[in-house]
């Protein structure tokens, strides 16, 4: 009797510490993730396929946390966007576009699948935030070098400037989080990854600055806002109100250099804008983006329920430019530069309420935390807000959502965020 009990506590020690090796193991990956984002041209794909590829390799049974009725909503959103994105590709055919071995539309499924692993081994809250600001200062190093030394007008690190700008904004705004409460979380030391985490803040942002992404500069201000809802006020008050004044100084006197072009870009905007609706012909990308917008509008108001179809979009939008009824601008772009309304013309109503879903079903839930007296569960609630905000914005004038690195981004953060967050809940 004696012996299996010792038989059974070494079973159980060697179970958690396998356990505990799989925590670490997802981990170093969302890290590795997030960190290569930006830097990596391949490891937006090639990382979330080694986890899921693990997860499936490593799976010994269910051993870990009880799904919830929330983490069931969740998957079900998933689930249902993979279903309703794969029946369109199947049945109405892919994008000629799209060329990947495995479409995007079924990226959800594996979403789902990632998020009920990482559920069953969470990962640490210090692989999040160490690869968040990794991920922050490769890109501010890449902009900077590309811009002052190689002399890039737009740096990108070799992808489009406008999912490198964004997406360097958005793991700046993540950054901004550590950068003060990393006292608080982690009072040993804490104040050199605060100062870290500071430091690749300004990183992300100045990055984006630096690639011309104006889209993406919109957020800043509500993004900053919502930090400051958040984490100004109780013992991080202080420091979250020197980091932010630190931060916007930085970022203003950044977009005052007229090396940046900063300046120069959003009064191009603006002229452009002003041309256009006074009934001027302007080429630039405004003019050009504003006729994207008026095609895809006028492509849903004819199919309005289930929309056109992945593949039907484009040659129904070169039939209508050839007629005279569209503008020759909408031949210039396999996609209308906005998630919302290329949506609504490839997917139609119900393809919009799809992608309504994937937007607020994660808000609302991080949403309720980002007041919470924990500040790790702040901190985690705020990032998930953070993410699915700035995603909204960037997505009324560019389809991140279609963009390959975007919504790997999108989802692998979604899903990290929301298990992470939902741990920290049950350790409170």
């Amino acid at each position: 009797m004696q012996g299996s009990q010792v038989s059974g506590r070494n079973h159980q020690g060697i179970g958690c510490g396998n356990q505990q090796a799989l925590h670490r193991w997802n981990g170093a990956l969302i890290a590795l993730f997030a960190a290569s984002l930006v830097v990596v041209p391949i490891g937006y794909a090639l990382i979330p396929l080694v986890w899921i590829g693990s997860g499936l390799v490593l799976w010994r049974g269910w051993q870990g946390n009880t799904l919830d009725r929330s983490d069931g909503i969740w998957v079900s959103v998933l689930m249902a966007a993979g279903l309703y994105g794969c029946l369109d590709v199947l049945l109405r055919g892919p994008a000629a576009s799209d060329t990947s071995w495995l479409p995007l539309a079924s990226w959800p499924w594996l979403a789902a699948l990632g998020l009920v692993w990482l559920r069953q081994h969470p990962p640490s809250t210090f692989f999040w935030w160490m690869g968040v600001c990794m991920g922050a200062l490769g890109a501010g190093a890449i902009a900077l070098v590309e811009r002052f030394i190689h002399g890039d007008v737009r740096p990108d690190n070799g992808m489009n400037a406008i999912p490198f700008g964004n997406l360097s904004l958005l793991l700046g705004m993540f950054a901004l989080i550590p950068a003060m409460t990393a006292r608080n979380i982690i009072p040993a030391n804490g104040w050199m990854l605060g100062l870290l985490a500071w430091i690749a803040a300004i990183g992300g942002l100045v990055a984006s600055l630096l690639s011309g992404t104006r889209g993406g500069w919109i957020a800043v201000p509500l993004l900053f806002a919502v930090v400051w809802f958040s984490l100004g006020r109780g013992s991080a008050r202080r420091l979250s109100t020197l980091v932010v004044i630190l931060t916007v100084g930085f970022v203003l006197m950044t977009a005052a250099w007229p090396d940046a072009r900063v300046a120069k870009r959003w009064n191009q905007a603006v002229e452009a804008s002003t041309r256009y609706f006074s009934g001027e012909t302007t080429s630039g990308s405004v003019g050009t983006r504003i006729e994207l917008w008026r095609a895809g509008l006028v492509l849903f108001a004819d199919r309005p329920w289930l929309g056109w179809g992945e593949a039907g979009v484009a040659p129904e939008r070169d039939r209508r430019v050839e007629n005279g009824e569209l503008p020759p601008a909408g031949l210039q772009h396999d996609q209308l530069h906005s998630d919302v309304i290329d949506t609504a013309a490839r997917r139609g109503l119900l393809g919009l309420i799809v992608l309504g879903t994937l937007y607020l079903v994660p808000l609302g839930y991080f949403s309720q935390h980002i007041r919470a007296d924990n500040l790790q569960v702040r901190g985690l609630a705020l990032s998930g807000v953070i993410l699915v905000l700035a995603f909204m914005i960037f997505g009324l004038t560019q389809t991140m959502l279609r963009d390959p690195r975007g919504f790997a981004a999108y989802l692998v953060f979604a899903v990290a965020l929301w298990s992470m967050l939902k741990t920290s809940l049950a350790r409170t």
